[in-house]
């Protein structure tokens, strides 16, 4: 498995060929098997040659990023992982734009725009995935989406090619964002404003404390399990349905905040996934709502 992989491989710049642990050692959540291998590119020249060779070999892949929003089976996956939060994480400065590379975290990309005085990701510093995760939802917090931001984005295609679109190309939707093409987010340019540095890092701290406050700190989460439905509140129609503490094996929905489910310890990814489809259900069953889940899951 790893021998043919190396052949394909065989030769590439700026990319690592890498055995895969087991997904619970790379996801928030802290569940899943290994992947075939793990590839990590260094560069978003280095995605764009990992997408060219497995898309040409016939490999099927998937990427992820800090493994905040992912589900792996228990028994692992065929598919190669293309870890872009291990390599893709340069941030570079141009006035009020900031060039930043898909697998730079949200908090990394606050912290060093607030240190150079620059304002705008501060709601967003709380979320714990990466830019490129968060621009393929358009994720958001405390009344901020990182569309609103964005200038231009970078695509490699499935076919291995480098694709720019400006900010009228694309269109934001809650928790999505709508690309011309199908593509891997390699760079993202977001445009902010000048303030000062001190309220910026004054008001990140703020709006942490009422994250942990609110939300299970600290804990093997992922993030948000449900969007919310038009017009009401994920968390609340949870809670209001009787689902806080509610488990299946270690695999638990938070007593803090009803759209969160923590590991307890030795939770499965199929104890995660029964828990969602229990709360699905539950929600269904009380108040008629469908509720439609943010975590992905890989087959």
């Amino acid at each position: 498995m790893m021998r043919e992989l190396k052949m394909i491989f065989r030769g590439a710049e700026g990319i690592l060929l890498r055995q895969s642990p087991p997904f619970r050692k790379l996801t928030t959540i802290g569940t899943g098997g290994p992947a075939r291998a793990l590839v990590v590119p260094f560069t978003p020249g280095g995605l764009k040659e990992a997408v060219q060779r497995l898309s040409r070999a016939g490999v099927p892949y998937f990427t992820f990023g800090k493994g905040s929003n992912i589900l792996v089976p228990d028994e692992g996956t065929e598919s190669v992982a293309v870890w872009v939060a291990e390599g893709l994480t340069e941030v570079s400065f141009n006035g009020k734009g900031v060039t930043v590379e898909a697998g730079t975290t949200l908090p990394r990309a606050a912290v060093l725009a607030a240190a150079s005085g620059l304002s705008g990701l501060e709601e967003l510093a709380g979320i714990p995935g990466t830019v490129g995760g968060a621009l393929v939802m358009n994720a958001g917090a405390f009344g901020r989406e990182i569309g609103e931001l964005v200038r231009w984005v970078e695509l490699v295609t499935p076919e291995g090619e480098t694709v720019r679109f400006e900010r009228g190309d694309l269109v934001f939707e809650y928790r999505r964002t709508l690309f011309p093409v199908e593509g891997i987010v390699s760079r993202v340019c977001v445009n902010l404003t000048r303030g000062d540095r001190d309220a910026i890092f004054r008001r990140m701290r703020e709006l942490n404390r009422e994250r942990k406050q609110k939300q299970p700190w600290g804990e093997k989460t992922f993030g948000s399990v449900f969007k919310n439905p038009p017009g009401a509140s994920a968390g609340k129609l949870l809670e209001s349905a009787g689902l806080k503490g509610a488990s299946v094996g270690d695999a638990c929905v938070s007593k803090k905040h009803a759209n969160f489910i923590v590991n307890r310890g030795r939770a499965k990814t199929r104890d995660v996934v029964a828990l969602i489809e229990l709360m699905r259900k539950k929600v269904r069953e009380v108040h008629g709502v469908d509720l439609e889940p943010e975590v992905r899951r890989v087959a």
